[in-house]
């Protein structure tokens, strides 16, 4: 008989992110919670003993609110990976230890991303409420993640 560690906490997490992002196209105030995945993607890598099942989870994530909005597949995970390798590493080392930080880069991975998504539909249209509005909300929900 095979012994296996299946992570049904990581399913079940999934599955409720899931239901989550589903509830956010009925409510629209809802952020879409790429700030909050970036900080836990970033909080999993600098551990001493990164857990790749956090990793892969957030990867996972990232892959289903593109599915469900039917945006170009992968785009947010190359855009967390170098994100984080050149921007946070390189240029916003200022940063990385404030705790306006993860502010900072959630509204920064909202700036790429809806940035990319208007040039890739062609839709120009002014964003900058939502981006500031979903940060700081997001921001606010990390701090209280990050205190428990």
């Amino acid at each position: 008989m095979f012994k296996t560690r299946f992570p049904i906490t990581l399913v079940a997490t999934w599955l409720g992110f899931y239901l989550y992002s589903n509830l956010r196209d009925i409510y629209t105030w809802l952020p879409p919670m790429l700030g909050f995945l970036f900080a836990l993607y970033r909080h999993t890598l600098t551990q001493e003993n990164p857990r790749v099942g956090f990793v892969v989870w957030v990867f996972v994530c990232l892959v289903s609110v593109e599915l469900i909005h039917t945006q170009p597949l992968g785009v947010l995970v190359l855009l967390f990976i170098f994100y984080e390798k050149l921007v946070v590493r390189h240029l916003l080392r200022a940063f990385q230890d404030n705790v306006l930080g993860d502010l900072v880069h959630g509204f920064c991975i909202y700036v790429l991303y809806l940035g990319f998504l208007a040039l890739w539909n062609h839709h120009y249209a002014p964003f900058w409420r939502e981006v500031l509005s979903y940060s700081v909300l997001e921001f606010l929900l990390w701090r209280v993640y990050a205190r428990a």
